[in-house]
Formats: C-alpha cells, structure tokens, sequence
C-alpha cells in the first residue's frame, strides 16, 4: 500500500488530538506499520526527517523538529507513532497541526515515478522524476530534484489539521453552573428566584455558545468559531479569567 500521513485514529476516524489539562496530545496515525509498505516507505526507512509545527491562535508558531532546527527535538517514526504534549498558553482558539514526515533515501528501494516519491538524504530533500533503483539523488539529476520548501511537499508526505481548543469557556461554565447549584440549594424550588441569578444566566449563555462550537466545526464555519469564542470571553464577568 502506498505511504499516506494522518493523524485519523483508527478507532474513532478522528484526528487523534486530546486536550487534558491544559496539554494538547497529538498523535500520528501515518501507515508506517503496512506489512506491504511502498518501495521505501518502511517504518524502518522513517529514520531522519519528521516535523510537527503548531501555530497558535495568535499566529505564533512552535517547531518539534528531528534535524535539530526548532524549538524542540522529536523521534522519528522508526522508534514508533510519534506522539506530542503539547503544552498550550495561548487559550482558546483555533490552532493548526502540520506535519512534515520524509522517508530517508535507500539505494535498494525501486522509486516508482506515479507514487511521487520524495526522500530525504544527506540534508536535502528530493522529488523522483524518473523511476529507478540506485542513483544517489545528489548525483542523479536526471532521476531526482532538489526541493527547497517544504511546504510544496505533496498531501502524501505534508498534512494540516485545524483543532479548536474551547477548555477555559468550559471550565468557566461549569464553575458558574456550580454558583447556580449552590443558589439553588438555598432557594429549593423557587425556579422564579433561580431564573433571575446572573450566574445562571452566565451559565445558560455558556451552555449554547459551548454546545453552538461543534457544529460550526462540522460546518467549517471558521469564522464563526472565532466569533462565537470571543464572545463567550466577552461575557466574562470584571476580574474574571478563562
């Protein structure tokens, strides 16, 4: 089977990012496991070149990296699926995920010009444009091309995922949901009395902004994701935090 990149839990058929506590976990689902893999897209040949950026709602961004150019190291996948805790400061928002994942080049592997191969070897990456076995990419140009952004890497060896991270509007709902318990607790039933509490009040404008956040995702509604986000910051109360 050809090589694909993913982050697609095979249980779910959802990115595999969790957000616990104030860490995001990300984990590569990648077909470096097939027991029939593409010429030279082993696990094994997965050795040197892997990189995960995150870019924060602020537009900043953070590099794990395996070559020693980010802010901080990564395994590669011949050690296993890699796996990233993340630990976020920026607060809610949208954040993207993209993956840069190269096999090394192998002199035995025979390079299939219509599975548009891409190696890494001695630092530099190449694009096959010939289909063979044994010519060094450094010394075959006729057979491989020098590529210089990364980011032109094809679907197959780039990917980009969108998560939104909504933790401190939910934490800030459940605590005015528990003011509204505890009020509640003190009124019995007097709904009336309950209805007027600015805290449960708070708290319902909370419960559909929160529960409105999904299905802007599922609709690709970006835009409004933001909107609705900020806007439950907004109704934050004077001196309060999310």
């Amino acid at each position: 089977m050809n090589f694909q990149i993913s982050l697609t839990s095979p249980i779910t058929d959802l990115p595999d990012i969790t957000i616990v506590s104030g860490v995001a976990t990300i984990v590569d689902h990648s077909n470096y496991g097939e027991s029939v893999p593409e010429a030279g897209h082993a696990r094994a040949d997965f050795k040197d070149f892997y990189k995960m950026l995150i870019t924060l709602p602020t537009g900043a961004e953070y590099l794990y990296s395996s070559i020693g150019d980010g802010d901080a190291v990564i395994t590669t996948p011949d050690a296993g699926d890699p796996e990233v805790d993340y630990t976020y400061l920026s607060g809610d928002g949208q954040y993207f995920v993209t993956i840069y994942v190269l096999p090394t080049y192998k002199p035995e592997a025979p390079y299939y010009l219509p599975t548009i191969p891409y190696v890494y070897n001695s630092g530099i990456i190449y694009k096959c444009i010939q289909s063979g076995t044994g010519q060094t990419p450094a010394t075959s140009p006729t057979y491989w091309e020098v590529v210089t952004d990364i980011d032109l890497l094809p679907s197959k060896y780039r990917l980009e995922q969108r998560t939104v991270i909504y933790a401190d509007v939910k934490k800030f709902y459940a605590r005015k949901i528990y003011n509204a318990a505890v009020l509640n607790a003190k009124v019995g039933d007097n709904w009336e009395k309950l209805f007027k509490d600015p805290d449960f009040i708070t708290a319902v404008k909370f419960f559909v902004g929160i529960n409105a956040i999904p299905v802007e995702m599922e609709a690709s509604r970006f835009t409004e994701i933001d909107t609705t986000i900020n806007h439950l910051k907004s109704l934050a109360s004077a001196g309060e935090v999310l």
